[in-house]
């Protein structure tokens, strides 16, 4: 039983973190999008 809880804790651990990473890469593209946009250099 103890193994089966940690497996769904290391599942949830890295969807935690896959979600984390994925909204700080929209995060920082945006930003970099963004700035790019206004300083009219080349688009990432």
């Amino acid at each position: 039983l103890d193994h089966y809880k940690s497996i769904d804790a290391l599942e949830h651990g890295y969807n935690v973190l896959f979600t984390g990473c994925g909204l700080t890469y929209l995060i920082v593209y945006g930003m970099m999008h963004y700035l790019s946009k206004n300083r009219g250099m080349v688009n990432l």
